[in-house]
């Protein structure tokens, strides 16, 4: 699922966030950027040590705070952590919010054209998926109709078929209240 925006595009697509063809990917981590599981953890293995090393330079990060880093093996330009996750617990939806926003401001301020956002609420945690994607997609669309930016697309993949049904579910309340 697409809309237009000011020249840029929001897809809503199912896949593999890993094979998007995109400038910027961004990778939900812990206050303490742990890579040891989840999406991190396949960021992590795919990128290789060199980006394991770089983004354990990092740490620790605040909630909602979104950092660049080199993506080692990953064909992008870079990979920006965000820490929506307190240690040992679930992600917190202030964070989310900050964490979504920041990331976009973030490849607008380096000039990326394009960035790949997964759910930054953990599937494994069985956060509720309309929750954390309403947040997410209402951010990305305020910025979006608020401002002129870099951005010609922005891609918000999702792993699994249900996450990706609520995402587009969102996505179309938010259309009509956006009026897009």
């Amino acid at each position: 699922m697409e809309v237009r925006i000011k020249g840029c595009t929001l897809e809503v697509c199912q896949g593999d966030l890993l094979a998007q063809k995109a400038e910027v990917l961004v990778c939900p981590t812990t206050e303490g950027v742990d890579l040891d599981r989840g999406l991190a953890w396949q960021v992590a293995k795919a990128a290789g040590p060199a980006f394991e090393k770089a983004a354990k330079l990092k740490a620790p990060l605040s909630l909602g705070v979104v950092t660049n880093c080199p993506p080692g093996n990953l064909p992008v330009r870079q990979v920006f952590l965000a820490a929506v996750t307190p240690k040992g617990s679930i992600p917190d939806r202030t964070a989310v919010l900050h964490a979504t926003q920041n990331a976009v401001f973030l490849a607008d301020q380096k000039g990326y054209t394009t960035i790949a956002f997964p759910m930054l609420g953990s599937v494994t945690t069985k956060s509720p998926y309309d929750t954390f994607g309403r947040l997410m997609l209402q951010a990305i669309l305020e910025i979006l109709t608020d401002q002129n930016c870099s951005l010609e697309r922005v891609i918000c993949c999702l792993y699994n078929r249900t996450a990706y049904q609520s995402f587009a579910d969102q996505l179309s309340v938010l259309r009509q209240e956006f009026l897009i």
